[in-house]
């Protein structure tokens, strides 16, 4: 068991991911978990983990916590509240995932069951590689980016800050990406990505 896995886990967030997240905590081995969301009411749990509205501070004594909101500004804000809250962002590994010798994880990052980052890949903070999504060699993965269930990014890639990488979506190879875009499910990026907004079908197209 790691340092933080003796720790307590702060989730912020209770959507989706967040029971993605503490699921694949327990895997890891952590014995202690709690939920923070906002609109919490007293006494409420899930997955049989307190939720509260705040921390409390007598669950800041050896706490870490990460970020999990689906939507990347909304878990840019939540880490945001991290630091201001003193708390120590920790990444989080599922045991079947595989990543690469001299691959570079950021702080706060999600790498979920199943995925792969290969190497040479650089993860920058904030970043969720969810359930068998695969981030090829030599790809950087901006800041607070999520790269869906099931979506390949090929090698040599570029994607920037606050993107979306739909459900079984396919970059190929070399593409840059910039920030804030959002490709759809099941798309193709086979061309250079600048414009903002989203880009479906295949090849991908602006809408």
């Amino acid at each position: 068991m790691r340092q933080d896995e003796q720790a307590q886990l702060v989730i912020f967030g209770c959507g989706g991911h967040g029971r993605s997240v503490a699921a694949t905590a327990l895997s890891l081995g952590y014995e202690s978990i709690v939920f923070i969301d906002p609109a919490a009411r007293g006494g409420e749990t899930l997955l049989d983990m307190p939720v509260f509205s705040r921390l409390p501070e007598d669950a800041r004594v050896n706490a870490v916590a990460i970020a999990t909101s689906g939507e990347a500004r909304k878990r840019e804000r939540q880490i945001l509240d991290i630091r201001k809250a003193g708390l120590r962002l920790t990444t989080l590994v599922a045991p079947s995932a595989v990543v690469a010798t001299h691959a570079s994880l950021g702080s706060g990052v999600f790498v979920g069951p199943n995925a792969y980052v290969g190497p040479l890949a650089q993860i920058e903070d904030g970043v969720i590689i969810n359930t068998r999504a695969m981030v090829e060699h030599d790809s950087t993965i901006g800041a607070f980016t999520h790269v869906a269930v099931g979506a390949i990014v090929a090698g040599r890639c570029h994607v920037g800050q606050r993107c979306f990488i739909g459900a079984g979506a396919v970059v190929i190879d070399d593409i840059v990406i910039g920030d804030d875009i959002i490709v759809g499910a099941g798309a193709t990026v086979v061309g250079q990505l600048h414009e903002t907004g989203k880009y479906v079908g295949t090849p991908a197209k602006r809408q």
